[in-house]
């Protein structure tokens, strides 16, 4: 992956969804950096799409999974997650991440969400909910409907369509300090293990702004950490 072969992609997606040109519209640039671990979006009004080519090469099999970052970048512009002045607290950043996920599955299927399903595949805490459900969990979802956790079954509205962001957050802060306490017997694939909110640096974005508030005149270059 070079900056060529992504700028081909980039308008790609502009060409093939109308969504698409409307975030780019709205961010100031493109820049190619090692300042953030992934791919991530400033927080700004005019924000800049940040992109580490060494994390698309390695993460990114195919080119619906590099679309598909972008896609999860674009909607934290179109949903104006980058001009929220909120400090971006762990909760916050686990909500937004998997609503914009959960809209990716549902928008555009498989071929791209599969990046999010490869990606969190070892997650074995709240992060889970940053993809859809694997085979082994659709089965048991099926099979057991409203037996099953109550946090796996808003994982499962979640991918529906049936939750907000403010949903997700006040989920994954209550789970926190719940997380662990089932037996796999009771609950299938559906054990949740503690300290997501500890363990977010590997999700995508910039994560070294957490907690604190973005200045209301963020303009900071691109090595800030004022990035989401």
């Amino acid at each position: 992956m070079n900056p060529q072969r992504f700028s081909m992609l980039l308008s790609e997606l502009v060409d093939e969804n109308p969504f698409a040109i409307r975030a780019v519209l709205k961010i100031l640039a493109v820049e190619f950096t090692e300042s953030v671990a992934t791919m991530a979006v400033t927080r700004q009004q005019r924000p800049r799409l940040l992109v580490n080519l060494a994390f698309v090469k390695e993460h990114c099999l195919c080119d619906d999974h590099v679309k598909a970052v972008l896609c999860h970048e674009f909607l934290h512009v179109l949903l104006c997650h980058t001009e929220d002045k909120r400090p971006l607290t762990p909760a916050r950043h686990i909500a937004f991440d998997a609503v914009i996920n959960a809209i990716i599955h549902r928008s555009f299927g498989p071929s791209f969400s599969s990046m999010m399903s490869r990606y969190y595949a070892d997650a074995e805490d709240i992060r889970r909910i940053l993809r859809p459900m694997n085979g082994e969990e659709l089965e048991w979802s099926a099979k057991f409907g409203n037996r099953l956790p109550a946090w796996a079954q808003a994982w499962e509205a979640l991918y529906a369509g049936l939750l907000i962001a403010d949903d997700i957050e006040a989920l994954a802060e209550r789970l926190e300090k719940t997380a662990g306490s089932l037996t796999r017997t009771r609950s299938g694939p559906f054990v949740l293990a503690a300290g997501g909110l500890k363990s977010i640096d590997g999700c995508l974005g910039n994560h070294t702004d957490l907690v604190s508030p973005c200045p209301t005149n963020c303009e900071t270059p691109s090595t800030s950490p004022c990035a989401r």
